[in-house]
């Protein structure tokens, strides 16, 4: 709040306020567990 008014910031980040819940979420809708475990190399 500035001089008793609400001051609205908007960001240029597409991810901006999205959890990573529904990233995740959006992510095996799409791709399922199988094709994202082949994707991604964890060691």
């Amino acid at each position: 709040m500035r001089n008793g008014r609400i001051v609205m910031h908007s960001s240029k980040d597409p991810l901006h306020g999205v959890t990573l819940e529904a990233l995740l979420n959006a992510l095996v809708a799409r791709y399922g567990w199988a094709e994202m475990a082949r994707q991604v190399n964890i060691n």
